[in-house]
């Protein structure tokens, strides 16, 4: 889900509100570089689904940047996961339409009827 700005500060100060500041994903990449940073290290070192045990390990590192909760980068995961797997499917689409494009004009141009004249 992504919240544009508006929607982003209601959620900041409802949650302010109740005395519990809660941190985003868009929020995280988009104001915590560090953070998010840190986050994309783990995962690229082949953790894309860690253990309870790895999240709170993870989550009290980042700590030292900033108040962050274990949900918080347990949600970080589950999401980047997903869109990674949106983008590949999306790569995926755009290359079945290409071949499908190839295809068709192959076809085409076998049952043409093409006359060079020289």
């Amino acid at each position: 889900m992504v919240l544009n700005d508006h929607q982003h500060q209601l959620i900041t100060r409802s949650s302010a509100a109740l005395g519990d500041r809660i941190i985003t994903c868009r929020r995280l990449r988009r104001r915590d570089g560090l953070r998010h940073q840190k986050l994309e290290e783990v995962y690229r070192r082949a953790t894309r689904t860690p253990t309870t045990e790895q999240i709170q390990q993870i989550a009290s590192k980042l700590r030292k940047y900033g108040r962050i909760e274990s949900k918080n980068v347990f949600y970080w995961f589950q999401n980047h996961k997903a869109r990674e797997r949106e983008r590949e499917r999306a790569k995926q689409r755009r290359h079945q339409e290409d071949d499908k494009i190839l295809t068709t004009f192959v076809n085409h141009f076998k049952t043409s009827r093409i006359f060079i004249i020289k």
